[in-house]
């Protein structure tokens, strides 16, 4: 795999990790150490547990919606 692909994969990483913080999260002299399969693993787990964050972020909203009847 590609440096630049690599880097891309990182920059993800980071955006999910920050969840809106501008502070890098992973120091990018790491990516020599990590392999493709590495990154996608950690790419695909911050993914799911973004879409959990939404689903309860969902969830805790939907309480102070007004209920029709």
């Amino acid at each position: 795999m590609g440096d630049e692909k690599k880097r891309k994969m990182l920059q993800r990483i980071e955006e999910l990790m920050s969840y809106g913080e501008p502070t890098p999260t992973i120091e990018p002299s790491l990516l020599k150490y990590l392999d493709e399969a590495a990154l996608r693993g950690i790419l695909e787990t911050l993914e799911r547990r973004r879409e959990k964050l939404i689903e309860d972020e969902k969830e805790w909203l939907a309480q102070f919606r007004k209920e029709e009847s």
